[in-house]
């Protein structure tokens, strides 16, 4: 679900909501535009409601148990079907940053469990409680570290995602995605542009992967962050239609 809502779903949508994607391409040469109305009306109000909604899918509730499925910048207000009433807070910048901190907000004590999902992708995830370490690999079950204890008000919890950029291929029986891959941070997939590449990104080659990658902060694009990597460019002198060149291989980056 992160990874649909942050590439597909709230990626639609114009930073001021007023203009949308009705479909969002994987590619483009740059002709195709955020609508601002569209003749099939259907889509446009799902993904309003979507994202007015996303803090139901952030948390859920059980007897004695809090489940915190998406993380973000949020306070919830919780009551467990014991009828324990929860305050939990989040202090991130997620996805920008890999750091999570949780405050817990109990009016006494309260016996129950904290059930943090950990993606598979996030291998060296630490946490710890009021500063002492857990080992996530004795708590972790089906992708979820829960941590049963007695919670009392404001208990700590500092989670950390690693965020390292990463490639993530298709099953090789994926006809159309054959010999391509997509370029990852986090729950964040990553395309080159012509704004920051010379002509001809499909030349472009992944070379020798993602160990040389660094990132940096664009402030002027909300400090986003983007991800420079090493490559290799397929470039042939010709400008005929068909040649028996052999193309060069130039290393750069992109």
């Amino acid at each position: 679900m992160e990874q649909a809502l942050y590439n597909g779903a709230i990626a639609g949508l114009s930073r001021d909501g007023k203009t949308f994607f009705y479909e969002n391409p994987l590619e483009s040469t740059g002709k195709h535009h955020r609508w601002t109305r569209h003749t099939c009306p259907c889509c446009p109000p799902n993904i309003a409601r979507l994202v007015a909604s996303i803090g139901s899918y952030m948390y859920g509730v059980a007897s004695d148990e809090v489940a915190v499925h998406l993380y973000g910048e949020s306070t919830a207000r919780l009551e467990l079907g014991n009828g324990a009433k929860v305050t939990l807070s989040q202090q991130t910048q997620y996805p920008r940053d890999g750091a999570i901190g949780l405050t817990i907000g109990v009016d006494q004590p309260v016996q129950s469990a904290l059930s943090l999902r950990i993606p598979a992708r996030a291998g060296g995830a630490t946490l710890a409680v009021n500063g002492e370490r857990i080992d996530l690999g004795a708590i972790t079950e089906k992708g979820y570290a829960r941590v049963e204890r007695l919670w009392k008000p404001g208990d700590v919890v500092a989670l950390d995602l690693p965020l390292v950029p990463r490639a993530l291929r298709a099953n090789s029986k994926v006809r159309q995605d054959a010999g391509r891959v997509a370029v990852m941070r986090g729950p964040l997939v990553y395309c080159p542009e012509g704004t920051d590449n010379p002509v001809g990104l499909n030349s472009i080659l992944l070379g020798d992967g993602l160990g040389r990658s660094e990132t940096a902060v664009i402030p002027d694009l909300n400090r986003a962050i983007a991800i420079d990597l090493p490559v290799l460019r397929e470039v042939i002198a010709s400008d005929e239609l068909y040649t028996e060149q052999t193309p060069d291989m130039v290393a750069g980056t992109a």
